[in-house]
Order: C-alpha cells, then sequence, then structure tokens
C-alpha cells in the first residue's frame, strides 16, 4: 500500500507526496540490476506522456500528463511513489509532460506545462509553464523556473508562440526548452535555474508543430531537434554565441513510404546502446518507432526502417507511441492514449497502461544497418 510524504521544496514548488518507487541514466546501469521484458502499470489515468531512467537510483520517472504529477516506478519491487507538486497538481490547465535525467547534477527534470495549446493545438496559448529539476539524491525540487518571461518574447508578427513538452541538458547541467507552436525558439535554464532566451526565430504560418524531440548529442556538442514545420531534423552548436539551427540532410525511404511531410517525433532518443548513433523516432501518426542513424555526426541521418507500435490489439487500436527509454541494455516504448473518450488529449478511464520492451525488434535494424551495439 503506497504511503504519502509531504516534503517542502527549496523553490517555487512545495509539497511532494510519496508512493513508493526509484530512478535512472547513463554510465548507463552499472548500479542497477538488467531490467527485461514488457510490464504494465497499475494506476488510475496515469497516461503518461514521457519518461526517464535514474541510472543511480535505479528507478523509472514517468510524467501523469493529466495528473500533473510524477510517477516514480522501481521495477524490481514493482512498485511505485507519487511526487505531487503545489500549486500544479489538480491545478488546470497544468501537465506534466517533459522528463528528462541529467546525468551532470543527477536531477530529473520536469516539464510542468499548460495543456491549453496542446488541447486546442496551438490556438489558446494561456497558461503557467514551469520547469522543475528534482534532485533525486535529496528528493526535494533544486529549482523551479517559470518561463512567463520567455513567453512573453514569442508574441512575434500577429503569432504567439508557446507550447513546451520536451528538454535536452548538456555535459554543463544546462536545460534547452524548445517551442511547440508558432515560433521556432529554445530557452536556456541554467543549472542553477536561470532562464534566458537562448534563440529565437521567425514566426512561421506553418499549421504543423514547430519543435517537437529533442536529444542533446555529447560527442558534436550539439542538440538534435524534430521540427516538422520544416520536414527535416535540425541541430544547434550550444557552444555558439549566437545560435542559429542547420538543417540535418536526410535521407528518406526510396519508395516514398515515409516522407517529411510526415515528421513529428513526439519523443527523441539517442540510446548509449547503439553509442548515440541512431535516434528512435516517437511517430503517433505513423504508430511505430522510427530509427535514423549517422556515420558522420548527425550532418545526415539514413533511414534505417521502423518498429510498428502494434504489440497487442489495445495497443494498435487506442495508444500513441509518445517515447522511448533505456533501462539498463534494454529499450522500451511508452504509450499516451490521446482519444479513450474520442477527445484529442483528454484523460479517460484507463487504469493499466503498457510499457513494451522492443529490444530485438530494435537491434535487428540497427545491425542490418551496419551499425554496433553495446552492452552497459
Amino acid at each position: 500500500m503506497p504511503s504519502t510524504l509531504s516534503l517542502l521544496a527549496a523553490s517555487l514548488v512545495a509539497a511532494t507526496s510519496v508512493v513508493s518507487a526509484f530512478p535512472f541514466h547513463l554510465k548507463e546501469t552499472e548500479n542497477c540490476s538488467e531490467v527485461n521484458g514488457t510490464f504494465s502499470i497499475d494506476n488510475y489515468k496515469l497516461y503518461p506522456e514521457n519518461l526517464d531512467w535514474d541510472p543511480v537510483h535505479c528507478k523509472l520517472y514517468i510524467s501523469a500528463n493529466f495528473n500533473s504529477t510524477v510517477l516514480v516506478y522501481d521495477p524490481y519491487a514493482a512498485t511505485y511513489d507519487i511526487l505531487t507538486f503545489d500549486g500544479i497538481t489538480g491545478v488546470d490547465p497544468y501537465h506534466v509532460s517533459g522528463i528528462d535525467y541529467d546525468a551532470t547534477t543527477e536531477s530529473i527534470l520536469i516539464s510542468a506545462n499548460s495543456g491549453n495549446p496542446f488541447v486546442t493545438s496551438g490556438k489558446n496559448m494561456t497558461g503557467a509553464n514551469k520547469v522543475i529539476r528534482w534532485d533525486t539524491n535529496t528528493n526535494s525540487a533544486a529549482y523551479t523556473a517559470d518561463l512567463a518571461d520567455f513567453t512573453a518574447k514569442l508574441a512575434i508578427s500577429n503569432m504567439t508562440g508557446g507550447g513546451y513538452q520536451d528538454f535536452a541538458e548538456d555535459k554543463e547541467g544546462n536545460t534547452y526548452v524548445p517551442v511547440v507552436f508558432h515560433v521556432p525558439a529554445i530557452a536556456k535554464i541554467t543549472k542553477s535555474g536561470e532562464v534566458s532566451s537562448w534563440y529565437i526565430g521567425e514566426a512561421s504560418t506553418s499549421s504543423k508543430y514547430i519543435y517537437l524531440g529533442i536529444v542533446f548529442h555529447e560527442s558534436t556538442n550539439k542538440l538534435l531537434i524534430t521540427a516538422p514545420y520544416l520536414g527535416t531534423f535540425v541541430s544547434f552548436d550550444v557552444s555558439s554565441s549566437s545560435p542559429t539551427p542547420t538543417n540535418i540532410t536526410m535521407n528518406w525511404p526510396a519508395d516514398g513510404s515515409y516522407t517529411a511531410s510526415d515528421l513529428e517525433c513526439d519523443g527523441l532518443l539517442n540510446p548509449a546502446r547503439y553509442n548515440r548513433n541512431v535516434l528512435l523516432c516517437s511517430e503517433n501518426g505513423l504508430q511505430a518507432i522510427t530509427l535514423w542513424a549517422s556515420k558522420d555526426g548527425f550532418a545526415t541521418v539514413d533511414y534505417i526502417g521502423q518498429v510498428a507500435d502494434n504489440f497487442t490489439t489495445d495497443i494498435a487500436t487506442w495508444a500513441s507511441p509518445t517515447a522511448t527509454v533505456q533501462i539498463g541494455n534494454s529499450i522500451y516504448i511508452s504509450h499516451e492514449y490521446f482519444h479513450d473518450l474520442n477527445e484529442f488529449d483528454v484523460a479517460g478511464n484507463r487504469s493499466t497502461f503498457p510499457f513494451v520492451d522492443a529490444t530485438a525488434d530494435f537491434d535487428k535494424l540497427v545491425l542490418a544497418a551496419g551499425y554496433t551495439i553495446s552492452d552497459a
């Protein structure tokens, strides 16, 4: 039976509740026993949008999007804790969507963002947006960064930019938060919680998402970002004093089965298992994870195949693959259920959520394309 514990956080967020759990990142799992095989978590209205593994404490952090909480799962005991946040959990229109582990600070980054832009497909840009850095060693908030001042700068040319759901961290512990709607822009948050406008481009009239899934590629010091409105991945050099996006050359399948107009990686992962040379793109619209690989530091990428997300009839019918995560030597697909009530981005009454071990399927494509696999 989960127990509840309230903790006072140091920053703007105050209380958390714990209901029984554990975390993950990379060395990638020297401290943790192997995890493999598909599993499910029973938690009412969990509806996970994103997740990441804390490899120090061996726990999986999962965003409960509509509950605006974080579920912290121990895969060895099959128990969990739930983190709640004063002023956020249960407060409309907050969603908790983005989750990312930062090895530099041994923290989980949590996006507590307005759900309005997503529910209305970019028409209603109102609502508060915060990023919490959760210290996994002290089990408390190291900071809560408010994106309000940054968002205010996104009113450009009769367009209002905004919407946040993902981020990535560089090797200095800085966090980069891309904008989803109308204006290509990225906020930078230092490891102490200071927010700056790192990049703001020109507003777009495109009806497509601006920036979605993002990762940091350490060996090139680049951010790699999905840019659906351009139909490509773009990269940014984080060491640049005047950052600008560079389009990554994408070699699409010759048969036209997957094209630039399809690109919408809700989540993006460059797993250590594939030496950071392969991107796993969570494609909601295709109901699949597409794989992109690079041999030149992501100046170019080659499409090397896809894994259909149809492991059960229920998944094939209702689920959308929104994220992948590496846990030890295994790679899992996480699912959101956007249409349980036949209404987009609204929670239904689901209680059981599967996390599918698709390692063998990914490995097969990676090896067939001539890339190597590394065990932790």
